[in-house]
């Protein structure tokens, strides 16, 4: 009998452990849910989680001065839409040259278990309506303190010269 006390005593133990671990795993992932909601409650584009997934998986979140626009559910809108910039907005002006965010935009891309619902549009509306883009081009200052931008160098070292 004194031998059956002591493994009553550890698996009633075990059994403790094994509860607690597994409600503060839960505990945790529900902790988790309502910080992920919060940070969508105060961004720019209203959006909630839809569900979550057993599976950890990349989301790409936008931010404009460090404040979220949103999360995207397929970041690859962004690069169309920067195609799409330059074709109808700065080819003619920037012939050759490059579309990307603006400096206040970045992406982040980090692991989560949340689905989002899906604001890829109004993500997209609402770089283009704000116009957060810039164009790669040259810094050509002058003696006098004057400031030109160029998309090609070499048109300028010719108009230079004439």
């Amino acid at each position: 009998m004194k031998k059956i006390i002591p493994l009553l005593l550890a698996v009633i133990i075990s059994v403790l452990v094994t509860y607690t671990g597994v409600a503060s795993v839960e505990i945790s992932r529900i902790s988790e849910g309502k910080i992920a909601q919060n940070e969508l409650d105060i961004a720019i584009i209203p959006q909630s989680i839809i569900g979550s997934s057993s599976m950890l998986q990349n989301v790409t979140k936008v931010y404009e001065n460090g404040r979220l626009i949103g999360v995207l559910n397929n970041p690859e809108v962004i690069d169309q839409l920067l195609v799409d910039i330059y074709e109808y907005s700065y080819s003619t002006d920037f012939p050759n040259s490059k579309v990307g965010l603006d400096e206040d935009i970045f992406l982040v891309e980090e692991p989560s278990y949340y689905l989002y619902s899906d604001v890829d549009s109004e993500i997209v509306n609402y770089i283009a309506e704000n116009d957060l883009f810039s164009v790669e081009s040259y810094k050509i200052e002058f003696s006098n303190g004057a400031v030109i931008f160029v998309s090609n160098l070499e048109d300028f070292e010719k108009a230079k010269e004439q």
